[in-house]
């Protein structure tokens, strides 16, 4: 592999710059890096990591929400009750009744 080579490599870092910036032509704010084996074992910790948040996150969101989405489809049924009795002047009662024939 050949030694990195560096640009005016007598002059301190903040001259090297400080000419850069009095001579550029283009500044290029962004650029692509290829990773190193460590570096790129060390992002993909921190996205396992950050999954791994994430799905907990989700879980506990779950727990929390599904009583809450039970209690409201309960409150539904009743509502469509409640609406129905005021709809028709109406209500089912669930009981048993004893129907007799007349014998006379």
């Amino acid at each position: 592999m050949e030694p990195e080579k560096q640009f005016m490599p007598n002059a301190t870092p903040e001259e090297r710059l400080q000419l850069m910036k009095d001579n550029f032509d283009t500044v290029v704010e962004t650029y692509t890096k290829i990773l190193t084996d460590d570096e790129l074992t060390a992002v993909r910790k921190d996205l396992d990591e950050l999954v791994n948040e994430i799905d907990q996150k989700e879980e506990e969101l779950a727990d929390y929400v599904r009583p809450k989405k039970d209690e409201i489809k309960q409150r539904k049924a009743q509502r469509k009750k409640l609406s129905e009795i005021t709809r028709f002047g109406q209500q089912e009662i669930k009981t048993e009744l004893f129907i007799m024939k007349d014998h006379h």
